[in-house]
């Protein structure tokens, strides 16, 4: 099968990439045109260059993409974050926030990922499972066993 020219490629599927985007930029407009100029326009044609064609192509690239997405958008928000910490201590107290964050620290990276969408940047449990390209009823399930694993950390 012939590798399709990455612009097309772009082109054709640009809704699916911008929704990448926007999910993975947590709410910020600002940050969701980086991630199209800086990410996807820079990496989808390199993925389409190291396809196997050992899966389809548009997951290959979902994949990949959003791994870069969420790379890119925790290292553009870390120090940030940090900032908006300091900021929120007048509302709640010093050793609650450590806990959250050591409670956070201590899940899996996917478990953290996913309460991050849901309650840090207020997604939909379909917004979810757009995201990760599940149903609502697993999207549901990843959040609820997400909660259990954060809950059995607290107690």
């Amino acid at each position: 099968m012939d590798k399709p020219d990455p612009w097309e490629y772009i082109l054709e599927n640009e809704r699916r990439l911008r929704n990448i985007c926007r999910i993975g930029s947590r709410g910020r407009r600002d940050l969701e045109e980086e991630l199209w100029s800086d990410v996807v326009l820079v990496k989808v044609p390199r993925c389409i260059e190291l396809w196997d064609e050992v899966r389809p192509l548009w997951t290959y690239v979902a994949v990949t993409i959003r791994a870069y997405v969420w790379k890119y958008v925790n290292k553009r928000l870390q120090h940030g974050a940090l900032e908006q910490l300091n900021e929120r201590s007048q509302v709640v107290e010093y050793s609650t926030r450590l806990e959250v964050i050591e409670i956070l620290e201590s899940l899996s990276h996917a478990s953290r990922e996913i309460l991050y969408l849901k309650y840090m940047n207020g997604c939909t449990t379909e917004e979810i499972s757009v995201y990760y390209d599940v149903s609502m009823g697993t999207a549901h399930t990843m959040i609820h066993k997400a909660l259990e694993e954060a809950r059995e950390i607290w107690t």
